[in-house]
């Protein structure tokens, strides 16, 4: 803002109610959550395939089998169970003050589980592989992934700010809570809609 004076000088006076918005966007940029949160899934999943090559691999075929194939209504709400129990358990993290470790140390145990299935289905060589085990799991690992990553993100969101306002003795903001409850309410969405794919996905396979 430019203030005018008797002696056709003038004055630039910085705009001090455009501050607290240009710190809030840089602050939002510098969010690395969702980047960490990915880094330590693929470090989960290196590590399970890692896990079963060290292993010296091993016959579990008829696990593969029966995760691949089965009725909507099962493979269904294997899925959606499955999902529920990261979602619970990001959602009380996120609510605790110390609920950051928890959040990345879940996301390597689901890396790790996708990646032992991965090394699975690739160990029988190119030739080998079960088209019909491959399109089933894979898709569903990698979505299923992605949720995870996203209901961690929001733990890691609201534990920090939980953690801030411990320590700091602040007020809370009820606010937060239902931004937070409505966040979680999303994820669950796109959790049901994930197993909803897995199980179409589990019923065309069978009719091939």
């Amino acid at each position: 803002m430019t203030v005018k004076t008797g002696n056709k000088h003038r004055y630039r006076i910085a705009d001090i109610r455009k501050a607290p918005v240009r710190r809030a966007k840089k602050q939002s940029r510098r969010e690395p959550y969702f980047t960490a949160l990915a880094f330590a899934a693929s470090a989960g999943v290196a590590a399970g395939a890692y896990g079963y090559y060290s292993m010296g691999g091993g016959e579990i075929g008829s696990m593969i089998s029966e995760i691949s194939s089965g009725s909507f209504l099962i493979s269904f709400m294997d899925s959606l169970l499955l999902l529920m129990v990261y979602i619970i358990l990001f959602f009380f993290g996120g609510l605790s003050s110390v609920g950051k470790p928890i959040a990345y140390l879940l996301c390597v145990f689901k890396g790790m589980g996708a990646g032992f299935l991965s090394a699975c289905l690739f160990s029988a060589g190119v030739g080998n592989i079960d088209a019909t085990a491959v399109a089933v799991i894979l898709p569903f690992e990698a979505m299923s992934l992605a949720v995870v990553i996203l209901a961690a993100r929001e733990n890691i969101r609201l534990s920090h700010i939980t953690a801030k306002r411990t320590f700091a003795q602040a007020e809370g903001n009820g606010a937060d809570i239902s931004l937070y409850l409505k966040k979680f309410g999303v994820i669950i969405a796109a959790a049901a809609a994930v197993s909803a794919i897995d199980g179409l996905m589990s019923v065309l396979c069978e009719m091939f």
